[in-house]
């Protein structure tokens, strides 16, 4: 597994980090269930990110109480469409 730490802003409301997830989601094709809380991370929202008819998934996760962002690749579950989302997502993030 590999986890790549992305920055949330000190100014960001946990409004405005969800709405540039949601964005950033949109732009890059990706379709989620709802989140769901982990229980190691409580008060967390974990998504599964996955493209329509492609095997794969891409989890990132939202710890508010620490305002910590992750994402996460997982061996069994990496697909080569996954490839440079984790840092995209790293940039659009430290941009927006």
């Amino acid at each position: 597994m590999s986890d790549t730490e992305v920055p949330w802003r000190s100014d960001a409301s946990l409004e405005d980090v969800l709405s540039i997830i949601e964005l950033w989601i949109n732009r890059n094709d990706l379709s989620h269930a709802d989140p769901v809380e982990l229980r190691t991370f409580p008060g967390s929202l974990h998504w599964h990110l996955r493209r329509s008819g492609i095997s794969g998934t891409l989890e990132l996760t939202v710890w508010p109480a620490q305002r910590r962002i992750w994402m996460s690749r997982r061996a069994n579950r990496d697909a080569p469409w996954i490839g440079e989302l984790p840092d995209e997502f790293f940039r659009f993030m430290s941009r927006s």
